[in-house]
C-alpha cells in the first residue's frame, strides 16, 4: 500500500500543475494530504487520479480561449461559463472573420 503514497512534487507532476498550485489546492481544501511526523505532505495516488478525472471539465480562469488577443486594438471575449469546445469554436470563427 505504501507504493500508492507519494510526495508533493510527484503529486504536482501527476496533476500537471506546479508545486505552488498543489499548496494552494491544499489551502483551499481541494486536496487532502496526510502529513508525516516530520511535516511532509503525502498524497494517495488513487485520490489524485480520481481528482484529475473529475476535474477534466473545469475551465481555468487563465484559459487562452477565454480572452485571446487578435490585434493590438481588438480582443475576442467569450463567456467563461461556456464549455471548452464552444469557446474554442467561437475564437476560431472570429479568427476566420479577421483573416
Amino acid at each position: 500500500m505504501e507504493n500508492n503514497i507519494i510526495g508533493t512534487k510527484r503529486a504536482a507532476d501527476i496533476l500537471g500543475v506546479s508545486i505552488s498550485t498543489v499548496y494552494r489546492m491544499i489551502e483551499q481544501g481541494i486536496l487532502h494530504p496526510t502529513k508525516t511526523p516530520g511535516g511532509q505532505r503525502r498524497f494517495d495516488y488513487e485520490m489524485l487520479i480520481a481528482f484529475k478525472e473529475s476535474s477534466k471539465d473545469i475551465i481555468a480562469p487563465q484559459n487562452p480561449y477565454i480572452l485571446k488577443k487578435v490585434s493590438e486594438e481588438e480582443h475576442v471575449t467569450v463567456d467563461a461559463s461556456e464549455d471548452f469546445d464552444s469557446t474554442k469554436e467561437a475564437v476560431l470563427a472570429h479568427e476566420k472573420k479577421v483573416d
